[in-house]
């Protein structure tokens, strides 16, 4: 009847952290389609609902499928090997275990703003991946990329252009260093 529900039940697990069924999980898969002719605002505030909940990351890696509907990306890095000694996780699960660490407050739920940014940082990675001639894989200028992949599914879903810069800021730069020497509070 209404594909939004589809979201809906990736969002209860994230909120409830209860395992979908099998056969409702797969109903959901086979019908996630449809969630492209469900407006954008709806689906920003389910899909913030998922990322700000305290099982975010188990409810993302088990709707997977339904997520990348409305993230494609997420589809690409779900078993993409980094070939890197840094890297002893596929991009997804990586990306899980970044949410995973984003302070959960009882009530509050983790900040958007955070969670979002950890769904959206490396899923760019992908695109930039090369192998150099040791095996080892460099995934150079992913920050910017990512930053470009959570501006498009922001403004494609509508959420508030502040909201969209503040992700894309912190999703741009995420793995710059700053040294604390450099550092001056006033």
């Amino acid at each position: 009847e209404d594909a939004l529900r589809i979201l809906r039940g990736i969002r209860f697990c994230s909120r409830l952290g209860f395992d979908i069924e099998p056969e409702t999980l797969l109903a959901m898969e086979t019908h996630c389609e449809e969630l492209k002719k469900i407006s954008g605002e709806r689906i920003a505030a389910e899909l913030t609902g998922i990322v700000t909940g305290k099982f975010a990351p188990q409810a993302i890696r088990t709707g997977w499928k339904v997520m990348s509907v409305i993230i494609p990306e997420i589809a690409v890095c779900r078993g993409f090997d980094q070939k890197s000694v840094f890297h002893d996780r596929d991009v997804l699960e990586h990306t899980l275990d970044v949410l995973s660490e984003i302070p959960f407050i009882e009530g509050q739920g983790r900040d958007p703003e955070l969670a979002m940014a950890a769904l959206f940082h490396d899923l760019g990675k992908p695109a930039c991946f090369i192998l150099d001639e040791n095996g080892t894989g460099h995934m150079k200028g992913h920050p910017q990329v990512s930053a470009v992949i959570a501006e498009r599914v922001l403004n494609e879903l509508r959420f508030p252009k502040q909201f969209t810069a503040d992700v894309c800021l912190l999703v741009r730069l995420h793995d710059t260093y700053i040294k604390a020497d450099r550092i001056r509070v006033h």
